[in-house]
C-alpha cells in the first residue's frame, strides 16, 4: 500500500511564496518608478520625448513618471498576464538586438571580437523569430497586441519627430 506523502508545510509554504512574491513584485515596480523617472526625463531633455514628460507634477516625481505609471495600472487591468509577459520578452529582446548592434558599429573604440557580437546579434534575431512564431502559433491575440503596441510607437515617434523637426526649424 502507498503512503500519502505528507504536505506539512502546504499552507505555510503557500503563505511564504505569496509573500515572496509579494515583496518581489513591489521591489521591482519600485525600480521600475525610479527608473522611469530618470529616464523619461533624460529623454524629455535631449528632445526625443515631448518636453511635458520632463516638466515636475503636482504630485511628485515628473509628468513622464504619472503618465508612465497611468499606462502601467491600464496594462496591468485590461491586458492579459500572458500578453505583459511576452510583450515584456519581445521587448527585452528587442533592447538587446539594438544594443548589440551599436556594440558592434562602435566594435573599433571598443576594442570589441566582431565574431562575439555578430553571433550574440544572429542569436537574438534567431530567437525574436521562434518567439513571435511560437506566440502566433499559441497565442495569436498577444501576438496582435504585440504588433499593435510597436505599430503605436512607431506611429508615435514619427509623429513626435515631426514636431521636432518643426520646433527645431521655427527656431
Amino acid at each position: 500500500m502507498l503512503k500519502r506523502p505528507s504536505w506539512r508545510l502546504s499552507k505555510a509554504g503557500f503563505v511564504m511564496m505569496a509573500i515572496a512574491a509579494l515583496l518581489a513584485t513591489s521591489s521591482s515596480v519600485n525600480a521600475n518608478i525610479y527608473a522611469a523617472t530618470g529616464s523619461t526625463a533624460k529623454l524629455a531633455e535631449s528632445e526625443m520625448f515631448p518636453p511635458v514628460f520632463g516638466q515636475f507634477a503636482r504630485v511628485g516625481g515628473t509628468r513622464g513618471l504619472v503618465i508612465s505609471v497611468f499606462v502601467v495600472l491600464l496594462l496591468a487591468n485590461f491586458v492579459d498576464l500572458t500578453a505583459i509577459a511576452s510583450l515584456g520578452s519581445a521587448v527585452a529582446l528587442a533592447i538587446f538586438l539594438i544594443t548589440s548592434i551599436g556594440a558592434y558599429r562602435l566594435k573599433a573604440e571598443t576594442g570589441s571580437r566582431t565574431s562575439l557580437l555578430l553571433a550574440g546579434i544572429l542569436l537574438t534575431i534567431v530567437v525574436l523569430v521562434v518567439f513571435a512564431v511560437q506566440t502566433l502559433r499559441t497565442e495569436p491575440l498577444t501576438f496582435v497586441a504585440i504588433i499593435g503596441i510597436l505599430a503605436f510607437a512607431i506611429v508615435l515617434d514619427l509623429v513626435w519627430s515631426r514636431i521636432r523637426a518643426r520646433r527645431i526649424a521655427a527656431g
